[in-house]
């Protein structure tokens, strides 16, 4: 018999973990320690408090390619209206791809029947600045699953605080994905089953197959960055973050980013754990990047590249593009 262990594993049923995959560019290329680093749009699934720091308005575009070939589309706008606070908004969809139907009358899918499934995040956040230093905010995030018939809808909040100490360092905390259960319903899970021997309608009773509800993978968050000016050109961002997971293994992201006069980013970073048992493909992975901001009359463009590596599947390649009013 193996002794006890001091410390027990996290694991479970969860549901709505599409609200996990990161998204953006910058953020990703410094393997998610970004808590404390970004501001403005691509803050909003980082920490909503820094989004309290956007321009008058800013729009964001990224398109990833995730894991076994799916494909990661999202969309998002602020508006920052002054002494009311920031508003914004952002919409994240999954395409999976087209996929064989197979049933219990045809599992081999020989009647060639396709289906992809419907998977979408969409947030809404406010955000305000009380100084200079302090900013706080919200997230509200409405959850759609939809495979076939079948759909599974959550509700979901994130919290988070900005703050830039005297000394400029900047410390963030955020709580992530504070919501109800999710269970699938519908037609789908619907069977008609014999009562008795016999043939006949009035023998088919209809029943329903009740699926397990699952917990939202809430997190904990804590970061800090420092913006290290070497000289008014050339800038080194140190940034880290500790996130406390409810469903896996705490994890560890540092991440750094070469700013040359805010024309040119070069951006690194690494992801881990010091567990023995490393369940996440992205435990113990390596990002990378590079950014290219270019100003044109009163708007700022900003196009970004980011690669993460993965356990067992190819890399998370994502590009992005960023409008600054």
């Amino acid at each position: 018999m193996q002794p006890a262990s001091a410390q027990e594993r996290r694991v479970g049923a969860s549901s709505g973990n599409q609200v996990l995959i990161p998204v953006g560019g910058a953020g990703l290329a410094m393997a998610g320690a970004a808590t404390a680093s970004l501001a403005g749009v691509e803050a909003m699934y980082w920490n909503p408090g820094a989004v309290a720091y956007s321009r008058k308005g800013e729009l964001m575009f990224s398109s990833m390619s995730y894991l076994a070939d799916i494909r990661i589309s999202y969309v998002a706008a602020t508006a920052n209206l002054g002494n009311v606070g920031t508003v914004g908004f952002a919409i994240k969809s999954l395409n999976f791809g087209d996929i064989l139907r197979t049933t219990d009358e045809d599992p081999d899918g020989l009647r060639g029947e396709q289906w992809s499934p419907n998977f979408i995040t969409a947030s809404l956040t406010y955000s305000k600045a009380f100084t200079d230093r302090i900013a706080v905010g919200a997230t509200a995030k409405l959850i759609s699953e939809t495979i076939l018939s079948s759909t599974a809808t959550g509700l979901a909040f994130d919290f988070g605080v900005q703050y830039t100490t005297p000394f400029d360092l900047k410390i963030a905390v955020v709580l992530k994905n504070l919501g109800n259960q999710m269970r699938y319903a519908g037609p789908d899970l619907e069977r008609q089953i014999a009562r008795f021997p016999g043939d006949g309608p009035q023998n088919l009773l209809r029943t329903e197959i009740v699926a397990s509800a699952g917990e939202l993978p809430s997190s904990f968050e804590i970061g800090a960055a420092y913006d290290f000016k070497l000289d008014p050109r050339n800038v080194i961002t140190l940034a880290g973050n500790f996130r406390n997971n409810n469903f896996s293994e705490d994890e560890y992201q540092i991440g750094t980013q070469y700013a040359f006069q805010d024309l040119l980013f070069l951006r690194g970073g690494i992801n881990f754990d010091v567990s023995e048992h490393g369940e996440n493909v992205f435990t113990n992975s390596f990002a990378l990047g590079a950014g290219i901001n270019y100003r044109l009359g009163g708007v700022s463009i900003m196009l970004d590249y980011a690669y993460r590596s993965a356990k067992f599947f190819s890399g998370n390649q994502t590009i992005a593009v960023r409008l600054g009013f």
